[in-house]
């Protein structure tokens, strides 16, 4: 028997396959949250007629036409597991940026996220509720989207992250819907990793400065290639094969390695169409003899666009052992970084950025309601910050109010030293164009003056929108 309030409550969410289809969730990875406000919504409507006699509607009468779920889950912002939440905040998914990376050996490791589409990605997120009697019940909710997030940290307090989410449907007792076959059963607790939450010690806002955007080097979705000394016939032997699944935007949403063996001598090596992974709509390999890596002689990637799912790859002149086709470096993703900013030391309140999707959420149609297909968004992103500082006579955020000018802003809270090395533990938001939808100071008595400093975040056509840095602990996530 669990404890029978709240003190028993946990939360754990996975990834989805198929939206609004709840996957396994043994690979789901439990978050500590102060509570929820997620529910099951209905929309029923009440028929009409008169009925001679009846003084109150007719029950039969009623229908319920639309049916999801929504809430909010608030928690303190985590040093630790915070990536995979990252991706569903910022629709981050097939960003190479996003696979956490270790610093040389030091333990430490990086992550960066761009804004990206939310489309094509969901997530199931199962909570366990305790009754009076002891029981856990288990409430699943299909179809989950982030479509608001908000990272704010009061004078003193700890941060705090409140994600609001969307999703298809609460599974629940013998609720359920005809894209699932069964309800889930309660997943075992496995508490989050131990970490510190951020707090606003770590604070602090970088005001200023150049921002600029570079390629970052990485797998390539489109890599070109080009011709070594000669080409020549495939040697008998066993060449590695890595697929790499493409999504309808062409961004690489996953991969897997196969081994394709060849015997005698041929000029050309097919490799067997892989089965759809998630999402995937297409593919494209490398192959490689044994011990081969990339820009040798001896790695290939089929040239052209990606292959579709259930089609084979022929290869002409694979890699041998005179040389055949080489892979050059490419670039997938973009990282933007900026120099000469000021941090702001008379921050004196809080912090705050929160962002919100506007989506359609009402795509109920004939065949799939009372439950909605996915929600698209349909409006452009709105992002808002503020924060409060003490009125200085530098008038820096006064002068650039004041000339509505574009300015960069980034939100970093900055933790204890991990690993072996100067790394520390960092969420940083980085908003290289915004623009100060502020207020003059004033005089509000004999205290200190000071300044509430609002904005609002907006794409200046080269820099990412918004970005994300998150140096962790976690190796993977």
């Amino acid at each position: 028997m669990g404890l029978s309030a709240g003190l028993g409550a946990q939360w754990c969410a996975v990834d989805e396959v198929t939206y609004g289809v709840a996957p396994s969730l043994s690979t789901a990875v439990f978050t500590a949250a102060d509570n929820d406000s997620l529910q099951l919504k209905k929309g029923p409507k009440q028929g009409t007629g008169i009925f001679a006699g009846s003084l109150a509607p007719r029950g039969a009468r009623r229908r319920v036409t639309t049916w999801a779920a929504q809430g909010a889950l608030p928690m303190d912002l985590p040093m630790r597991q915070l990536n995979p939440w990252l991706k569903r905040m910022f629709g981050s998914y097939g960003q190479a940026a996003t696979t956490l990376t270790q610093d040389a050996s030091t333990g430490a490791y990086v992550a960066y996220h761009a804004l990206g589409d939310l489309f094509g990605h969901s997530f199931t997120l199962q909570a366990g509720k305790p009754t009076v009697d002891g029981v856990t019940e288990p409430f699943t909710y299909t179809g989950c989207k982030v479509q608001a997030w908000e990272v704010a940290c009061q004078l003193s307090a700890i941060a705090k992250l409140t994600l609001t989410i969307e999703g298809r449907n609460e599974l629940n007792g013998t609720w359920k819907d005809s894209l699932n076959g069964s309800v889930p059963t309660l997943q075992p607790y496995v508490a989050p990793v131990s970490g510190l939450p951020f707090s606003w010690i770590d604070g602090g806002v970088y005001y200023g400065g150049t921002p600029s955007t570079a390629p970052l080097i990485a797998t390539p979705s489109a890599p070109t290639t080009g011709t070594a000394a000669s080409g020549g016939t495939v040697l008998a032997g066993t060449y590695q094969c890595v697929v790499s699944y493409v999504n309808s935007q062409g961004e690489t949403i996953g991969s897997t390695a196969t081994p394709q063996v060849t015997s005698g001598s041929t000029s050309t090596l097919t490799v067997n169409s892989p089965a759809a992974a998630p999402y995937a709509t297409g593919w494209y390999a490398y192959v490689s003899q044994a011990g081969g890596a990339a820009g040798t002689a001896t790695r290939q990637q089929a040239p052209g666009a990606p292959t579709n799912i259930g089609t084979n790859l022929t290869l002409t002149a694979p890699p041998t052992s005179t040389g055949a086709v080489w892979q050059s470096a490419n670039t997938a993703g973009v990282l933007t970084t900026v120099s000469g900013a000021t941090l702001a030391g008379n921050v004196t309140g809080s912090m705050s950025l929160k962002v919100t999707r506007p989506m359609r959420l009402d795509r109920y149609a004939p065949g799939t309601a009372p439950f909605r297909n996915e929600p698209i968004q349909n409006a452009v992103t709105q992002i808002a910050g503020a924060f409060t500082v003490e009125w200085l006579s530098a008038e820096t955020y006064q002068a650039a109010y004041q000339s509505d000018t574009g300015v960069a802003i980034e939100q970093r809270f900055t933790g204890p030293g991990i690993g072996s090395g100067s790394d520390k533990a960092m969420l940083g938001l980085l908003c290289p164009q915004v623009f100060l939808e502020g207020e003059s100071p004033k005089v509000p008595g004999p205290d200190v003056l000071t300044q509430a400093v609002t904005y609002t975040g907006e794409d200046d056509g080269v820099n990412n929108i918004l970005q994300a840095t998150y140096w962790t602990l976690d190796t993977t996530g």
